[in-house]
């Protein structure tokens, strides 16, 4: 699953990938480590927003999300 997606956005020249999970959603959850494990050894930038479908959290996930464009523009 990971290679295949680091394989997708290498072909697509992607900066960064973003990846958005269900908290709880265990069989997702699992494989978290390894996605992890992939990106960070192929220097692909991965940012992970775990939601639970409501909109508490969304200006903090769009900080999170603002910070890490800023990261791949190269800003400060």
């Amino acid at each position: 699953m990971a290679e295949g997606i680091l394989s997708r956005a290498k072909g697509m020249q992607v900066k960064g990938i973003i990846g958005h999970t269900l908290k709880f959603c265990d069989p997702y959850i699992s494989r978290l480590p390894v996605v992890r494990d992939v990106m960070r050894k192929s220097g692909m930038p991965f940012l992970l927003i775990e939601g639970d479908l409501s909109l508490r959290a969304i200006e903090q996930q769009r900080t999170r999300i603002e910070a890490f464009i800023e990261m791949l523009n190269g800003k400060k």
